[in-house]
């Protein structure tokens, strides 16, 4: 971790935009020689700021069910444009696959937020002036509110990653990896 952190202190430059945007990607599982899959999410850096601040913007599910192993692999082999979105989900307790809807996170920290592995990739989505971390929360919070279905295959956070970087006007680009849902629009 502190490589990483250093690494990024050091990518720090007088000149540069005071703000960078990336998408990031982590590894969630894997299956040996088959399949591997992964989770999208946002990073606003303030490299100008006192700290370079660097803040996390995703989504995850609002309850606790398990899609088992089959539920990425199946994903994987849908088009995004085949899956629907349920919206006004609230949840079936008496459902074990179930996994709630999709649930806006925050981390103003991104060394502790949770998201953070040494071998998470990143793609740069754009270098600003301007912080568009109320963008981000505004449209975070509108996806929140729509309540939708979480589904290992998409929607999920994948979706979710995407969609927020589009509506704040950032490119819809991603690292190299499985990242089922990610071509949904929310």
């Amino acid at each position: 971790m502190a490589a990483d952190k250093e690494d990024r202190q050091s990518r720090t430059c007088a000149t540069c935009p005071e703000w960078r945007y990336e998408m990031g990607i982590r590894q969630l599982g894997a299956i040996p020689y088959v399949y591997s899959w992964h989770h999208l999410f946002v990073l606003g850096w303030n490299r100008g700021g006192s700290g370079n601040s660097i803040s996390t913007y995703s989504a995850f599910p609002s309850g606790n069910g398990d899609p088992g192993l089959a539920g990425p692999i199946f994903g994987a082999m849908q088009s995004d444009a085949s899956k629907s979105v349920e919206e006004g989900h609230e949840g079936d307790l008496t459902d074990p696959a179930d996994m709630g809807y999709l649930k806006f996170t925050y981390f103003a920290n991104y060394w502790r937020s949770g998201e953070y592995s040494p071998t998470n990739r990143f793609v740069t989505l754009g270098d600003r002036d301007e912080n568009l971390h109320n963008p981000l929360i505004a449209a975070g919070t509108e996806i929140d509110a729509r309540r939708i279905r979480y589904v290992p295959t998409g929607p999920n956070s994948n979706s979710f990653a995407m969609s927020l970087a589009e509506r704040v006007g950032l490119p819809r680009s991603k690292p190299s990896g499985d990242a089922p849902g990610s071509g949904m629009s929310l």
